[in-house]
């Protein structure tokens, strides 16, 4: 390509000072644009001076805010090492990170450790991309490495590296306090450091205080400090703030003034699909599986896209082609997409085989994430299927994976399906510890509104009694409590809404109440990620929606509902058959022809 500047640097030595030197030439007239001399105070403080060199130079060079704002290496002076070879390979690392290309980001960190073994920020940047991976044993141990070296770091980096060190300790109730205190700490130094404000925000959403989070990006965005991962994740806060279409906005601003990226094409993807633009949501997961043609978890976004859009032949041709792969990681995804098209098909046998597979090849990865969601997922079966004894195994096996891993929701969670497992199984005693035991970590948490899946379990153990009117009024505090609808913030992941909101249908139903009971239902049929992993569900809800639509005497709406339920489930285990007769029988009754 066309070379239309040079930069010319050198530097002399001068005590324990260096004195730094660069020129920007016109490669074309060889004239010098600009010339600059500053004095660094040591080797650590060579780096801070490269950095306002590069900003001095970037103005002359006519970059404009906006191309700056997508610089990964903008902030090279906070990075301390006195190895230009470990800087190298850190930048090198932190690029592939950005990319989502975590294996060869951790590559890059360890040669990087090669020549500093102290470089605190490679071993940070090694438990961020061991995170994503879901490897918890390396995070945690490269976290605690971090940690370690951290003492001697400057401010910045020491208090960013704490926040993690404390966000990520097994008890962050306890601790969560202390690492805002560290990010706070570093805002007040560094108002305007990408990594702190970036934190802030992932603080913040720990406790589901998106008003906040929102606020932090809105200030990131105005400085042009945000990459595409900030915009990824503030567009998931902002729909769980129930503003889905300020979240697309944000999303075609990158694009339009920043840069086009693959994250920002998969994450329209999974925004789209909340207010049911699906073909928009398609087309936006084609441009980003052409991007990034080697990120698996792109292409199981878009089989669940298919998933939404009824195209359940597609769903299993790209689940298919996942588990061709070699890489284990992408079997892992086509065994759990597979799984819950199956689990909305009420095809569990089938369901329960991909689950286990994909179990077992987590386990073998020791990807704890996916492990922890492929328990949750067979013990769900189970326990729709009344193995209760099998359900509890899972949602145990759940529970000791949590114990040294997992965000609150997830361990209380678990909790909840347990309790509600030993309420269908009416064991007294067991379930009298196990409610205990969800109260206590609903009420220890440090995020308030997880009561909701306290208030949801009482609901339950009320209407399993009769005592209806009590159930919707626990119903509805827990309710209150939830988030809006969002997109997963990682891989596609349970966003529990249509385990909300079905008890209180139920309830209302119960009732005779079939307007509200109706109302309930129909959020559940328009929804898109908070039904995914419960695709049962989500089929049922036509199977319902159309006895009130009898009752009320829509007989149209009522035929078009039951032939939903029964395209869902024409293929459904044994178990599930009365149903599905019945529908066909409805509809018969209701003088049209059934499939």
């Amino acid at each position: 390509g066309k070379v239309d500047h040079i930069i010319k640097g050198s530097y002399i030595k001068a005590g324990n000072n260096l004195v730094i030197t660069a020129m920007l030439i016109d490669a074309h007239s060889g004239e010098t644009i600009t010339s600059l001399s500053l004095n660094a105070e040591g080797e650590r403080d060579i780096f801070s001076k490269v950095d306002q060199i590069t900003r001095e130079i970037k103005v002359h060079l006519n970059i404009t805010p906006n191309q700056l704002a997508g610089d990964i290496d903008k902030e090279i002076g906070t990075i301390s090492t006195t190895s230009s070879e470990a800087l190298t390979h850190y930048m090198e690392g932190r690029h592939h990170h950005y990319e989502g290309n975590f294996r060869e980001s951790i590559r890059s960190m360890e040669r990087a450790l090669s020549f500093d073994p102290d470089f605190a920020m490679a071993y940070r940047s090694m438990t961020w991309s061991y995170y994503h991976m879901g490897l918890v044993s390396e995070q945690m141990q490269s976290l605690r490495k971090a940690m370690e070296l951290s003492e001697n770091l400057p401010v910045l980096e020491r208090y960013v590296i704490e926040a993690d060190y404390y966000r990520f300790n097994r008890k962050p109730n306890e601790t969560h306090d202390r690492a805002l205190e560290s990010i706070e700490r570093a805002l007040q130094l560094y108002p305007e450091n990408t990594m702190a404000n970036g934190k802030l925000i992932e603080l913040c959403a720990d406790v589901e205080n998106w008003d906040r989070a929102i606020e932090r990006f809105a200030f990131m965005k105005e400085r042009k400090m945000s990459s595409h991962f900030d915009y990824h994740y503030i567009s998931t806060f902002y729909c769980a703030n129930g503003m889905a279409e300020t979240a697309i906005e944000n999303l075609y601003y990158y694009i339009e003034n920043i840069e086009d990226s693959f994250v920002i094409r998969w994450t329209l993807a999974l925004v789209y699909a909340i207010p049911h633009k699906l073909d928009l949501a398609l087309s936006e997961i084609d441009r980003a599986c052409s991007q990034a043609p080697h990120m698996h978890w792109i292409f199981s976004a878009k089989a669940v896209i298919h998933l939404f859009r009824g195209e359940f032949s597609e769903v299993e041709q790209i689940c298919r082609w996942l588990l061709d792969q070699e890489d284990i990681n992408a079997q892992v995804e086509g065994r759990k997409i597979i799984g819950l098209l199956y689990l909305l098909q009420a095809r569990l046998a089938d369901a329960e085989i991909h689950l286990k597979e994909g179990k077992a090849a987590a386990e073998k990865l020791g990807v704890k994430w996916d492990q922890s969601r492929f328990a949750s997922l067979l013990g769900y079966i189970y326990f729709i299927t009344g193995k209760y004894d099998e359900a509890l195994g899972e949602f145990n096996d759940e529970l000791e994976i949590y114990r040294v891993f997992g965000w609150s929701e997830r361990k209380i969670r678990a909790r909840f399906l347990k309790a509600l497992t030993l309420l269908e199984q009416n064991s007294l005693e067991g379930l009298q510890e196990a409610e205990a035991d969800l109260l206590e970590w609903v009420e220890n948490d440090l995020n308030k509104k997880f009561k909701r899946y306290y208030f949801n379990y009482l609901g339950r153990k009320e209407f399993s009694i009769n005592q209806t009117s009590d159930a919707i009024y626990h119903f509805d505090q827990a309710l209150a409590l939830l988030p809006y609808e969002r997109p997963p913030w990682e891989r596609v992941d349970d966003i529990p809404q249509a385990l909300f909101i079905d008890p209180l249908a139920r309830a209302h139903l119960e009732t005779g109440d079939l307007e509200k009971a109706q109302a309930e239902y129909e959020k559940i049929s328009n929804m898109t990620w908070g039904r995914l992993f419960y695709g049962d569900l989500y089929a049922r809800t036509f199977y319902h929606l159309g006895k009130i639509y009898q009752q009320r005497g829509w007989e149209g709406k009522a035929i078009e509902s039951y032939n939903q339920f029964i395209d869902l489930w024409k293929n459904c285990d044994p178990l599930f058959q009365p149903m599905v007769e019945d529908a066909r029988e409805r509809v018969k009754d209701l003088g049209s022809t059934g499939r």
